[in-house]
């Protein structure tokens, strides 16, 4: 008879198989594995069981080999994500609690009548504290977990897609406070969707509690990245700089949105295209910005021009998207239409307005030239690209021009750089890769807002086409593909082609 304190196969009879899977996966097979583990004290042959039969793991394994992988907390959650202590079980593994998870896990099985969920908060430390805060800068305490709280506060809204958690941060805007005994404060929040008034509860929140001193901010871009703050001032300025990120994703999404066909084929009208909501009355008036100036149809420009108040103008030109009657299809997404006409943002003064560089969003068919061939293949394998025929890209012409950028132990690095791409001034190929893409230039804001457009194809899942402008160089056009996992569920690269190469002279 097996013993349950140290086999799994009875507790999850699908375990095996996903062990396997996700193993093969982070650490490859035979020697390849064995040589990443060889500090475990595992045997080889252990190891090569797993790649070829998924085996059985005990739990010390299990957690020993989890602190391996790239990101322990989504290792976990692939091999146990039907099971709703999996999210807590991460955070054992990922807090070093060896012990603790062991332990829990133990008693989970072993136990049949009592809820794995309090088993594994009981075994993970001191209690946490999990605070919620809406739209409307309201606090909620999750007294039953996080994902309970979020599928109470659903309801019959949540569509089943991802964990209700997610979705309220994703769609909703909302931001949650994960608070420790011995640990600092840990702010969730989604860069593309986090409500400025949550960040306004935020502060004020923040500023009356006896602790305020170390915090980390963990904002959702393409995955969870880590920002850690030392005080309240630098917690304030990276709000303001996911604050700032948000205003260029709602001008892109706006000009998306403002130029989708209508029903009868015709350009939208100009009650059609309202203001972003990065640029709604704070005091939550439905109407447009106070900033926002009435619009004009000028000549020869076919739509209207609206001001934020920011130095940028939106400009709806009628240019027809040849590749419009496309339906790109995804293992998860199905995109029924795309942006008919191109919605430009640009600088109303060049000479003495907007300071640093800018971005406007450009409909598919200005996509650089090897984007245009990538984009066949992209749809063909719906965004799934592996490891491998990434490498063979690399080694061809087509990437000579490419960056391949994801999230690295929790921060959103450049992985890759063509070897004819044109780089921010101050780089190199070495110095760049590997680099904090959020800290590339960030005193222009350069790295947000590249940033920003990575976030915005990882948001809409699907390619986006962007110009950037730089202060004294040549504007450049990139198109931003988002990489999805082996499942098109998450996702977990983006590779952008660009048309900057480093012939070329600065203007």
């Amino acid at each position: 008879m097996t013993d349950p304190r140290n086999d799994m196969s009875e507790w999850d009879k699908r375990f095996a198989v996903r062990w396997r899977e996700a193993f093969i996966r982070e650490f490859g097979t035979g020697k390849v594995a064995a040589q990443q583990l060889s500090d475990l004290g595992i045997h080889p042959t252990t190891i090569k069981t797993w790649t070829s039969k998924g085996g059985r793991p005990t739990v010390a394994n299990l957690c020993l080999v989890a602190r391996k992988a790239r990101d322990p907390s989504a290792f976990i959650a692939e091999i146990c994500a039907d099971e709703l202590w999996a999210r807590e079980l991460a955070v054992a593994v990922q807090r070093r609690r060896l012990g603790d998870a062991e332990a829990a896990l133990a008693a989970c099985r072993t136990q049949g009548d009592q809820d794995p969920l309090g088993v594994i908060r009981r075994f993970v430390g001191p209690a946490r504290a999990i605070w919620l805060l809406d739209d409307q800068g309201r606090m909620t305490l999750a007294t039953q977990g996080p994902d309970a709280e979020a599928q109470r506060i659903l309801g019959g809204d949540w569509d089943g897609e991802g964990t209700a958690l997610d979705s309220l941060l994703r769609n909703r805007g909302w931001v949650l406070i994960e608070q420790d005994e011995d640990q600092p404060p840990v702010i969730h929040c989604h860069a593309v969707s986090a409500s400025a008034r949550a960040f306004d509860a935020l502060m004020t929140w923040l500023e009356q509690e006896p602790r305020t001193q170390g915090m980390v901010l963990r904002v959702f871009i393409i995955d969870w990245v880590d920002v850690p703050c030392s005080s309240l001032y630098q917690l304030q300025g990276e709000l303001d700089r996911v604050q700032h990120m948000q205003a260029a994703i709602a001008r892109d999404r706006w000009a998306a949105d403002a130029t989708m066909e209508s029903g009868d084929g015709s350009c939208p009208d100009s009650a059609s295209t309202q203001a972003p909501s990065a640029v709604i009355d704070p005091e939550g008036d439905p109407g447009l910005d106070p900033r926002i100036k009435d619009g004009v149809v000028e000549d020869g420009v076919a739509g209207d021009r609206r001001n934020d108040g920011s130095g940028l103008v939106a400009s709806q030109e009628l240019v027809p998207l040849t590749g419009g009657g496309l339906s790109l299809t995804t293992p998860t997404r199905v995109l029924s239409s795309l942006p008919r006409w191109r919605v430009a943002a640009f600088p109303e003064d060049r000479d003495g307005g907007l300071p640093g560089p800018d971005s406007e969003r450009l409909s598919l068919e200005d996509a650089p030239r090897d984007g245009h061939a990538f984009w066949t293949l992209w749809r063909q394998c719906g965004g799934i690209v592996g490891g491998e025929m990434i490498h063979n890209l690399e080694t061809s012409r087509m990437f000579d021009l490419v960056g391949i950028y994801g999230v690295l132990d929790q921060q959103f690095r450049v992985g890759f750089v063509g070897t004819r791409l044109r780089l921010p001034v101050g780089m190199t190929r070495e110095k760049i890769t590997g680099h904090d893409i959020l800290e590339i230039q960030a005193p222009s804001g350069y790295g947000p807002l590249i940033a920003s457009n990575f976030a915005l194809a990882a948001h809409e899942r699907i390619p986006v086409v962007h110009r950037i402008r730089v202060t004294s160089r040549r504007s450049y056009r990139r198109v931003s593909f988002p990489i999805f996992d082996h499942r098109g569920r998450r996702v977990v690269a983006i590779i952008g082609f660009s048309d900057a190469r480093i012939t070329e002279d600065t203007s």
